[in-house]
């Protein structure tokens, strides 16, 4: 297999190849999807399941969510909200975590976690209407 084949696209430039705007997973084995600057050894099946938790996450959450997959020392997945303001991480089994973690990111980032997809998300949205309350407040009492 040609180890300059591009299996996906990234932010950086490619030291081995030189394409602009793409750095591609380079396949040296059957088994390995790993890129050159990772080093971790992410393999076909990583990369897999981080497809499926993003897939099956996205489902969860409804409409208007997207799927993602991302390495970084290891295949990552999340899904974002369709105005790309929320995006939610699922359960990742490297880190021994058991809840979804959803941001919220509008010149100010908010992050809450939950046991559930929709329960992380109702969590971090709680979390901006509050801030916005109280923004709204401040700006009724300003005398201007």
């Amino acid at each position: 297999m040609n180890p300059h084949q591009f299996e996906g696209r990234h932010d950086r430039d490619c030291g081995r190849c030189g394409k602009p705007d793409r750095y591609p997973v380079h396949v040296n084995d059957l088994d390995r999807k790993c890129a050159d600057w990772c080093g971790y050894g992410c393999t076909q099946k990583m990369y897999d399941e981080a497809l499926w938790t993003a897939q099956h996450t996205a489902k969860r959450l409804g409409d208007g969510w997207k799927a993602e997959v991302f390495e970084n020392m290891g295949w990552h997945s999340k899904v974002v909200s369709e105005n790309g303001r929320v995006s939610v991480s699922p359960p990742n089994a490297r880190a021994q975590s058991k809840h979804y973690t959803a941001y919220f990111d509008k010149g100010q980032h908010y992050s809450a976690s939950g046991a559930t997809p929709t329960a992380a998300v109702g969590a971090v949205l709680a979390q901006v209407r509050v801030d916005a309350e109280d923004m709204m407040q401040a700006l009724e009492e300003l005398d201007y």
